[in-house]
């Protein structure tokens, strides 16, 4: 069994799903073999690959989907499972129930998106605090971020920064870009032409920061 990594939020429409897929296919695309578990109840990923599918009229994404009742809910079913796979990314439901507190504790490390505005930098403290976050590796996304207002955001940004230093976890910053509702609409930044001109040079810088920190917790 490779590295599990869970992404965790308390919220909800924070970017998990989105992000879940650019790191699932970056992976998979690169040899790796990837299973992205859906345990949201919104199924994102699961429908997300039906669109693909549809745009593009073949399937050609380069990781297993499943939903996680396909496999055993207890921790030593997961970890058990006969496939080997490389990595497998877990889509977690925005809520400490049974489920979530599961999915944490069975993970090497959690990935945590947010979004200014949406929680401050107390319920993220009060978030990373919790025992399940507190036993392995975290990064913070910090998504959405809007250079052209970065003023009016600056110091919940900095507060946000600093709980991170604080309980010693990594984070990244990803603007507010048109590129993610691509994303959501079934294209992937690497898809041949002509759909790179939907993303941007430094939506790709951006997207190496993201893709770094992630292989920074799974080495």
């Amino acid at each position: 069994m490779g590295k599990v990594l869970s992404f965790f939020s308390s919220k909800g429409g924070v970017g998990k799903s989105t992000l879940i897929l650019l790191v699932a296919y970056w992976y998979g695309r690169n040899g790796k073999r990837v299973l992205a578990l859906d345990s949201d109840a919104g199924l994102s990923i699961t429908r997300w690959s039906k669109k693909r599918r549809l745009r593009r009229d073949r399937n050609d994404i380069p990781f297993t989907i499943a939903e996680i009742e396909a496999f055993s809910t207890k921790t030593r079913g997961l970890r058990g499972d006969d496939r080997e796979w490389d990595l497998v990314l877990i889509d977690c439901p925005p809520l400490f129930d049974e489920m979530g507190e599961l999915t944490l504790k069975i993970s090497d490390a959690i990935v945590t998106p947010l979004k200014l505005g949406d929680f401050d930098a107390d319920r993220l403290e009060m978030m990373l605090s919790r025992e399940a976050f507190a036993q392995c590796p975290k990064l913070v996304v910090i998504n959405e971020v809007s250079y052209w207002n970065l003023k009016g955001e600056q110091s919940e940004l900095e507060r946000i920064k600093n709980c991170c230093h604080a309980m010693q976890c990594q984070y990244v910053i990803l603007g507010d870009r048109k590129e993610f509702r691509q994303i959501a609409r079934g294209v992937m930044p690497w898809d041949i032409r002509p759909s790179f001109r939907l993303f941007k040079t430094d939506f790709f810088d951006e997207l190496d920061s993201l893709l770094k920190g992630v292989e920074s917790l799974i080495q």
